[in-house]
C-alpha cells in the first residue's frame, strides 16, 4: 500500500498554499489531490447541535416509553 500523508490548512488571501516537511524521497513523484472540507465536521454520528428546544425535560417519561427500543 503506497503511503498517504493528508493535512489540513486554511487557505490565505492570497489564495496559495505551500507544503513543507514532506514524508517522501526527493526526486519521489507524488500526486497532490486538493479537496474542501465541511465548514462543521462533526466525528461520528454525533447529534450534537441538533436539538433546538427541550420540551420539558425533567418530566418523567411514561411507563409505555421505557420498552419503546425492545
Amino acid at each position: 500500500m503506497l503511503p498517504t500523508f493528508r493535512i489540513e490548512m486554511v487557505v490565505p488571501d492570497s489564495g496559495t498554499i505551500s507544503l513543507a516537511d514532506l514524508p517522501f524521497k526527493a526526486g519521489q513523484t507524488v500526486e497532490v489531490v486538493v479537496s474542501s472540507v465541511p465548514a462543521q465536521k462533526i466525528p461520528g454520528n454525533s447529534l450534537a447541535g441538533t436539538v433546538l428546544f427541550f420540551h420539558n425535560p425533567t418530566a418523567p417519561l411514561p411507563e409505555s416509553d421505557w420498552n419503546a427500543l425492545a
